[in-house]
């Protein structure tokens, strides 16, 4: 039994809050834990947000991954230049 007891300067740190968690479990909670519930336990409380889910992928191409069809590209014709006088 005497092993699990403390040592009076380990008792004493911790009772002035030497030992004391810096930070939150989770965000929204508080430092200490006064429940009788673990930490683990109480990481579970907090609500996480949701992702939505992506039903189904698109079907259709991208515009512009699409080859352009060539007779509707415009033809470069050239243009007679007038004759000068």
């Amino acid at each position: 039994m005497k092993e699990n007891l403390p040592k009076f300067q380990e008792w004493l740190a911790v009772r002035e809050g030497l030992w004391m968690p810096d930070k939150a479990a989770v965000p929204g909670l508080s430092r200490l834990n006064v429940t009788p519930m673990t930490n683990t336990q109480r990481k579970r409380l907090v609500s996480k947000p949701v992702k939505l889910p992506n039903p189904f992928k698109p079907t259709v191409a991208k515009v512009g991954v699409l080859p352009k069809p060539s007779f509707l590209t415009p033809k470069i014709t050239k243009v007679p230049r007038p004759r000068l006088p």
